[in-house]
């Protein structure tokens, strides 16, 4: 099996033209999870944003997580 990046970063911009980064992680199964904004405007605070949150064992929201299961 390929190596995969526990996460990938994407932008979208607001109503006013700022890009706000999105996450997106993989579930046990391999499928893509909806996307999750970080609040960040640059991809290097949305990385810090994101490795923070994996070292926390944070980087899947708990309700997609159950979702998942079910």
């Amino acid at each position: 099996m390929r190596y995969r990046k526990p996460y990938t970063l994407y932008k979208v911009p607001t109503k006013d033209g700022t890009p706000v980064f999105y996450y997106r992680t993989h579930d046990e199964s391999g499928r893509r999870t909806s996307g999750i904004s970080t609040g960040c405007t640059t991809v290097s605070e949305a990385r810090r944003f994101c490795d923070r949150l994996q070292r926390a064992g944070k980087l899947m929201p708990v309700d997609q997580a159950e979702l998942r299961q079910t």
